[in-house]
C-alpha cells in the first residue's frame, strides 16, 4: 500500500507531498482491518499522531471507503473529524470532460475529421508525408481524439505542428478536384 502524506513544511511554510511508506500487505488477507492496522502501525513507528490526519484521499474500493468495515470507517472511529476525497484519479479525469462540454463542438469535430481523413487512405497519408518532407516538417502521426477528451491537447498540438502542411495538402486536393 502506497501511503503519501501532504503537510505544510515547518521550514518554509510550503505544502509538500511525500511518500511516507510503501507497505507490503498480505494479499491473501487484505481486509479493511488489516490494512488499517498496518497503516496505524506505520504512523506509530514514525511517531505521527492519528490526530494529525485531517483527510483521506483514496480509490473508491469498498474495502477502502465503504460505509461499513472499511479503512475509512476504522479511521473515522479514531479521527471523527477526518474527511474523505474519493477516487481522485477518476475525479481528475472527469473535470476536463465536463469543462469541454461547455466548449463549441466545431473545433473538436475538425480535429476528428482531419485525423480520420488523413489516416483513412494510404494514398492520402503518403501524399501528406511527401508534403511534410518537402516542407521539412517532422513526420508525426495525426492523432485521433479519444472519447475521454483527455488527449485533446495532444491532438490539437499535433495538428498545429503541421497546420501549414495540412493547408497545402487540402489546397492541392481542392485544386485536383476542380481541375
Amino acid at each position: 500500500m502506497c501511503t503519501l502524506v501532504r503537510y505544510v513544511s515547518p521550514i518554509n511554510g510550503l505544502v509538500r507531498t511525500e511518500l511516507l511508506e510503501l507497505m507490503s500487505l498480505d494479499a491473501t488477507d487484505c481486509s479493511a482491518e488489516k490494512i488499517y492496522n498496518a497503516f496505524k502501525n506505520c504512523l506509530t513507528v514514525k511517531d505521527i499522531p492519528l490526530a494529525n490526519i485531517i483527510g483521506l484521499a483514496s480509490v473508491g474500493a469498498n474495502v477502502m471507503v465503504g460505509k461499513n468495515n472499511s479503512f475509512f470507517s476504522h479511521l473515522k472511529c479514531d479521527v471523527p473529524s477526518v474527511i474523505l476525497m474519493q477516487c481522485l484519479c477518476h475525479s481528475s479525469a472527469l473535470i476536463p470532460g465536463k469543462a469541454c462540454e461547455k466548449l463549441p463542438r466545431e473545433p473538436e469535430e475538425l480535429i476528428r475529421n482531419i485525423a480520420t481523413y488523413c489516416s483513412g487512405s494510404a494514398k492520402r497519408y503518403a501524399q501528406l508525408c511527401e508534403l511534410r518532407d518537402y516542407f521539412h516538417v517532422e513526420r508525426k502521426k495525426i492523432l485521433k481524439l479519444a472519447s475521454t477528451r483527455l488527449s485533446i491537447h495532444q491532438c490539437v498540438s499535433r495538428v498545429l505542428d503541421c497546420w501549414a502542411v495540412l493547408l497545402h495538402f487540402l489546397e492541392l486536393l481542392l485544386w485536383k478536384i476542380n481541375y
